[in-house]
C-alpha cells in the first residue's frame, strides 16, 4: 500500500523511525484515511534500501543527495 497525498504532505522527520528493528512511518490520525493513527512499515526492497539511505543522510547528517 501507499501514502495518499495528503498524508506524505504532512511527514515531518519525526514522522520516521529508521533506527528501529523494522523501520516504519507513522501517520497521524488527522491526515489518515482511517481517522486514526497508521504506522506503515519500510519494507527492504531495491528502492526502499535506496530512500531508507538517502532519508537516514537528511535526517541525521543534515545532507542528501540522489544519483544523476
Amino acid at each position: 500500500t501507499g501514502l495518499r497525498a495528503a498524508e506524505l504532505a504532512s511527514l515531518t522527520t519525526s514522522s520516521f523511525d529508521l533506527d528501529g528493528e523494522r523501520p516504519e512511518v507513522t501517520v497521524d490520525a488527522a491526515y489518515s484515511k482511517h481517522r486514526r493513527r497508521d504506522r506503515l512499515p519500510l519494507r527492504a526492497g531495491n528502492f526502499a534500501c535506496i530512500v531508507l539511505d538517502r532519508l537516514r543522510e537528511w535526517f541525521f547528517l543534515g545532507a542528501i543527495s540522489f544519483p544523476a
